[in-house]
């Protein structure tokens, strides 16, 4: 009795195998990447100077741009010339001015376009725009950030599945204070 009850249980609740398409782009994507790029957050706020004519602001000349170091593993649905992805990413910002490094953490979404409709072009440009919560141990509204990025992605081969594919990317962040730029390197796994 126990072993039916199990079966019933399993083909209640089992999602069904989802046969994807390669020749109309139906398929998903896992990538990992390395970013390296300007950070959009200042971290020294701690030493207050005084801005001409308007005492209670921070001026340009204490605010240290820091670079920032992450690691990004994303996840994508791409259905032929669109896509939908979330991403997770960890890493460093470094300030130039010898404070010790920042922890960085962010979590996002993007909307994205490709230039190829099938799963089978080697090359293919796209462009997406996202959106990011971050931290960096700043301030509160640092943490949301909007990105755009263009890049292109070349597919190494196209007769084993999961087809493996080459990325290299130019992100540009802003949080409504500061605007950070990143570039993206890594490799994609793409599973019908």
């Amino acid at each position: 009795m126990q072993r039916w009850l199990v079966l019933v249980v399993v083909l209640l609740f089992a999602q069904p195998a989802l046969a994807r398409d390669y020749d109309r782009n139906f398929v998903t994507e896992r990538e990992l990447s390395l970013g390296f790029g300007l950070s959009p957050v200042d971290l020294d706020t701690r030493i207050p100077v005084a801005c001409v004519g308007a005492k209670t602001q921070t001026c340009a000349s204490n605010m240290v741009r820091a670079a920032l170091l992450a690691a990004r593993g994303t996840a994508r649905h791409h259905q032929r010339y669109f896509y939908l992805g979330g991403e997770l990413e960890a890493g460093l910002v470094l300030p130039a001015s010898g404070l010790g490094p920042n922890p960085w953490f962010a979590v996002g979404g993007a909307i994205g376009l490709e230039t190829s409709n099938n799963g089978w072009d080697r090359w293919r440009g796209y462009g997406e725009l996202g959106v990011l919560v971050n931290w960096a141990d700043t301030r509160i509204a640092e943490m949301l950030c909007f990105t755009s990025e263009i890049g292109v992605r070349y597919q190494l081969d196209t007769s084993q599945r999961p087809h493996t594919v080459l990325h290299l990317g130019a992100r540009a962040l802003y949080n409504f204070s500061y605007v950070g730029v990143m570039s993206f390197a890594g490799v994609s796994w793409t599973f019908d």
